[in-house]
């Protein structure tokens, strides 16, 4: 089950509804759109683009963006930063499999 099904699931909908209630503030109650998979969040995020001019940048979380994985038309910006090197070759995007 992926992060965002699984926030989706711990929802406490009873909780936010008065929250929402009693501050006024409706509008404020949103749903992300929740997808089973990591693979279908990402296709679903890039539904909208052409897969070759989509500029997409992939960490493994916030809290660890010393490896950074960029799409191939992001790759030639990266030679604008100096902090930035590319230290592998182009590759389809990962996904670990669903247990």
């Amino acid at each position: 089950m992926t992060p965002n099904i699984r926030l989706c699931g711990g929802i406490d909908w009873h909780a936010t509804y008065t929250n929402a209630l009693t501050s006024d503030f409706l509008s404020g109650v949103k749903l992300p759109i929740a997808c089973p998979t990591a693979r279908a969040a990402v296709e679903l995020a890039l539904y909208p683009f052409d897969p070759e001019e989509a500029r997409v940048v992939r960490v493994t979380d916030t809290a660890h963006v010393e490896t950074l994985w960029v799409s191939e038309a992001l790759l030639p910006t990266i030679e604008h930063y100096p902090l930035l090197e590319q230290t592998g070759e182009l590759e389809e995007m990962f996904f670990e499999p669903q247990t």
